[in-house]
């Protein structure tokens, strides 16, 4: 079957790989549709594709590369707990392009972290899956040293079972030196204050933030750049030794926050995070699920970012673009910090007027933790799509924009 027009593709497959046939047909089984163009599709997200049932499918060889990475975004299923449907085939006559496979093991690689149970992916198990995930010299920080040197991730993690950490990993290659920063709390229950049952249920995706991030860096090893990878891991959870509302945390940059909030948790760990990234120049990009205000704003399929650079954030919504990876972004409007000003201490995790503009507010709240020098960029994402399952937001996107600036870079040379 040519798979061409919109009664090709109304149903597709559950689970699939990749996989080269001596013959020289490059097989496609499963997690695939195909179209030939996403503007006349109407598409403006790549991953909001149907399913087909379980048969076998040629694609046309005009099928562009956009258009080949649809197919398998759009067929990612997530059931390891539930009978497996059945494979389909998608037969190529040449193969796809080298840079197929690398992408979509790391969009897959950080759906499926979003998408994992929260007993299954607690703090520990995340660091082992992540080492896995990128092999090599990762460092550790937990224990003691974590409770001197980064005491807001300390608190955060002070009541779960699984000790709190932070984690780096670092890749020494070619371009500027990006540093990615990703918000990995396994589950948020919202601490003392605690999230209703009906906001609760999808927590396991609050460590959304560093699947993205560490999917993102799996492609920037893979195209040996030069990276740090900044993951501080939590579970924001109940019991004595809980933080609590009234308490001042010292940062490493000698900032001091009182916690008003302890749902507000995200942020406090992500300040730990970029206290800890290298100096001098180069971009850093952090990824978190950090505020509902994002989500009221944009909904769950535009994934929101904020920056002081204007000629990046033209970059990054250009790419976003021309990718189907749609972004927005969102002022850093400098009136607000003042509602941040804490009363006792430099800083309040948040305003204290009913969390007005709360998204800006938590972008301006990490912006006390830049390093000098640095190119920033903060995406606010939902990490999960309309149906509750897992979404890389804006990890294409900025994959973009890193190797456009890496290659103007060698170009300079």
């Amino acid at each position: 079957m040519i798979v061409k027009s919109e009664e090709d593709f109304k149903r597709l497959p559950e689970t699939g790989h990749l996989k080269y046939k001596p013959d020289k047909l490059y097989e496609l089984s499963a997690n695939l549709t195909v179209f030939t163009s996403p503007e006349k599709e109407g598409l403006t997200r790549l991953s909001k594709f149907p399913k087909l049932p379980h048969s076998s499918y040629h694609i046309d060889p005009s099928t562009s590369s956009l258009s080949l990475l649809s197919i398998l975004l759009g067929q990612y299923s997530y059931k390891p707990y539930a009978e497996p449907s059945p494979p389909i085939t998608f037969s190529l006559s040449s193969p796809p392009p080298p840079s197929l496979s690398p992408l979509l093991t790391s969009i897959f690689a950080s759906k499926t972290l979003i998408n994992s149970p929260p007993n299954l992916l607690n703090p520990t198990i995340f660091t082992a899956i992540t080492s896995n995930l990128l092999p090599g010299p990762w460092k550790e920080i937990v224990g003691p040293e974590l409770s001197l040197k980064f005491k807001a991730t300390s608190a955060v993690g002070s009541a779960s079972l699984h000790q709190p950490r932070i984690l780096k990993y670092r890749h020494v290659g070619e371009g500027p030196l990006f540093t990615i920063i990703g918000k990995s709390v396994t589950f948020d229950s919202g601490g003392l204050s605690l999230k209703p049952s009906d906001s609760m249920i999808n927590m396991k995706k609050d460590m959304g933030g560093g699947a993205i991030a560490t999917g993102l860096c799996m492609l920037l090893k893979a195209s040996n750049f030069n990276f740090e990878l900044i993951l501080p891991v939590v579970e924001n959870m109940i019991n004595g030794e809980a933080y609590r509302l009234g308490d001042v945390i010292e940062h490493d940059n000698g900032l001091t926050t009182e916690v008003l909030n302890t749902d507000a948790e995200g942020r406090l760990i992500l300040s730990d995070a970029l206290c800890w990234a290298e100096g001098g120049d180069g971009y850093v990009i952090d990824f978190a699920t950090l505020t509902g205000a994002a989500r009221v704003a944009l909904g769950v399929e535009v994934g929101m970012y904020f920056t002081d650079d204007d000629e990046l954030g033209e970059r990054i919504y250009r790419k976003g673009l021309e990718v189907k990876d749609p972004v927005w972004r969102m002022p850093l409007y400098e009136g607000y910090e003042k509602r941040l000003k804490g009363k006792i201490s430099d800083l309040t995790n948040v305003t204290r007027d009913g969390g007005l503009g709360g998204a800006i507010t938590a972008a301006l709240y990490l912006k006390n933790f830049v390093p000098e020098k640095k190119k920033w960029v903060h995406f606010d994402v939902n990490g999960m799509d309309e149906h509750g399952m897992g979404e890389a937001n804006g990890l294409r996107a900025c994959w973009e924009v890193i190797k456009e600036i890496v290659k103007e870079e060698k170009n300079r040379k």
